[in-house]
């Protein structure tokens, strides 16, 4: 039998490498008796280098480039970089994923594994000369995603757009399990549950693996006892390295609330068949609200590029130290090499894949008829990256659109003077203390605002509630409390919490605004809304609040009028 065909089937090829670490290991032991009747081959840096290209071509590079590139969570890292028989490989895999998607494409490193684990996508806004070519030589696009990097829990910038010519594993599952509209057919929009979705037990799994990765230290402390102590230390760092990293991965995963695609990037997708001007476009799947995946973070990427120089050196290290050490010393030295790299394979084996994006729950599958005005909105962004997406392949050249409308406006803001605020415990003591029936859950969320007005002083009923996004990292899937609702009365943590106010204007109008470091009084920046993006924005889920809709908010505006009739009482 050949054999690659041999090498493709696991159980053969695991069997095979046992019987070679087996034999690795006799070696190193007949290596002891120099004055045997085994004599070993006198070793130098040429047949080093030999060995150790052939054993790492022998057992493949693509398990450990998956492991480096995330393919099993950060726990993966130091089990990647265990055997310096598979550096050639991180050194791969580190430049891979620390380069952007064109150079990817430019020096060859995209291949199927980098793509089902980062995906590949090129930048439709900056025109840089590379991506164009990338773009020439990818052809044709999968998708265009829009991306909104959520800086205050109110509005977006500037969206970032990207045409994706592979979507990463977790994507693909998320996309293949939505139907896909036909050309002609009535546009159907999917969207998300906003909530943490990942489950904390996955991290103590991988605390566990990251624990039991230290088995290295049985090689350092055998170096160091023989006396090879450079050999220890270079054999070691790049395994040391990448355990320093990933542990500080998992707690900045931990840290950000245990989710690892809950990034403050908001991302909508739309996948098909896509239209240029010299091609007809087929279906189409429109997918708003998913997240990017978290190896794209810039904390893998600092990972990955530090990796990349410290691979690079120990490489060359080792190979330098080797052509000068023993003949015993490069034995013991490979049957640890050879047994850390039989354990990276069963690691890869036994552990699962990360793709917490792909379990996320849909909530939603509505038509195009029905979809609000912020969901139109983002549709609407999708529709301009898909235009410059089509400019890029124009016969006349992106250069002749260069003035072309590739934005839409996003709010209306006025400006208001607010000099005082009269809040609810003030309007609970006042109805108490007059004898109504209002009671401090009643009058929880009312308020009394007073404005400036063309130099006149109004007071305007109002309704505030009280974010606390810190509320939502829990672990809501075990929960049977709606992770989006918190009840009146509950406490808070006392970080990041904003007050939100919404102050009536007119028909079905509404002025709202919020605190800066809880504070309101002076002059503030307030957005126009209508009810349905009142609406909207609370069923958005991150405000964590008790009000539903603009119907709730209504009635709270109607307390607080009729407390302000109160207080008129005892001020007369």
């Amino acid at each position: 039998m050949p054999l690659v065909p041999f090498l493709s089937h696991g159980r053969q090829q695991f069997t095979f490498l046992v019987l070679l670490c087996s034999t690795y290991v006799v070696l190193s032991v007949v290596a002891a008796d120099p004055g045997g009747s085994f004599p070993l081959p006198t070793f130098n840096v040429g047949n080093g280098l030999i060995n150790i290209a052939a054993l790492t071509a022998l057992v493949g590079s693509s398990t450990v480039e998956s492991l480096v590139l995330g393919n099993r969570g950060a726990a993966g890292l130091p089990w990647a970089a265990l055997s310096t028989f598979g550096n050639l490989s991180v050194l791969k895999a580190c430049v891979t994923g620390v380069s952007p998607g064109w150079l990817r494409e430019t020096i060859g490193a995209r291949n199927a594994l980098a793509n089902s684990i980062l995906g590949m996508s090129l930048d439709l806004v900056q025109n840089l000369r590379g991506e164009s070519k990338a773009r020439r030589n990818a052809g044709a696009a999968n998708g265009i995603i829009s991306k909104s990097r959520i800086i205050d829990d109110s509005e977006n910038v500037k969206p970032i757009w990207q045409d994706v010519y592979a979507f990463d594993r977790s994507t693909s599952k998320i996309l293949n399990s939505i139907p896909e509209s036909n050309a002609g057919s009535p546009l159907t929009v999917f969207t998300y549950r906003n909530y943490p979705f990942d489950r904390s037990t996955n991290i103590f799994r991988e605390w566990i693996a990251l624990s039991v990765s230290l088995l290295k230290m049985i090689e350092f402390c055998t170096l160091w006892v023989s006396g090879d102590r450079v050999l220890c230390w270079v054999s070691s760092i790049a395994w040391l390295y990448f355990l320093i990293a990933a542990s500080t991965l998992q707690i900045l995963r931990q840290w950000r609330g245990q989710s690892e695609g809950s990034g403050s990037d908001q991302v909508d997708i739309i996948a098909g068949q896509l239209p240029t001007t010299t091609r007809p476009g087929g279906h189409r799947k429109l997918l708003l609200g998913t997240s990017e995946t978290g190896k794209l973070l810039s904390s893998w990427r600092i990972v990955w590029g530090l990796g990349s120089v410290i691979s690079f050196a120990s490489v060359l290290t080792i190979y330098l130290l080797l052509s000068r050490s023993s003949d015993l010393t490069f034995y013991v030295w490979s049957a640890f090499q050879m047994g850390w790299l039989v354990l990276s394979l069963m690691f890869y084996h036994f552990s699962d894949a990360t793709d917490p994006m792909a379990y996320r729950l849909l909530i939603a599958q509505v038509p195009w008829k029905d979809c609000s005005m912020p969901m139109k909105e983002r549709v609407l962004d999708l529709t301009l990256a898909l235009a410059k997406y089509q400019m890029h392949f124009h016969p006349r050249g992106i250069y002749c659109y260069n003035e072309d409308l590739l934005s839409a406006p996003r709010r209306h803001t006025i400006s208001i003077s607010i000099r005082a605020i009269v809040g609810d415990p003030t309007i609970t003591s006042a109805s108490w203390l007059l004898g109504h029936s209002f009671t401090g859950m009643d009058l929880y969320d009312t308020c009394l605002l007073f404005l400036t007005v063309h130099d006149s002083l109004i007071a305007i009923p109002a309704a505030r509630v009280l974010s606390d996004p810190l509320i939502t990292k829990l672990d809501v899937e075990s929960s049977i409390i709606d992770p989006d609702i918190i009840n009146k009365g509950s406490t808070n943590t006392g970080q990041g919490i904003t007050w939100w106010y919404w102050i009536p204007c007119g028909y079905n109008k509404w002025l709202q605004a919020r605190t800066e470091d809880m504070k309101f009084l002076g002059q503030r920046t307030a957005d126009v809304l209508s009810d349905m993006q009142v609406t909207e924005k609370l069923e958005k889920g991150r405000l964590i609040v008790s009000l539903k809709s603009v119907g709730d908010v209504r009635d709270v505006v109607g307390l607080s009028a009729r407390a302000g009739k109160i207080l008129v009482d005892i001020v007369r």
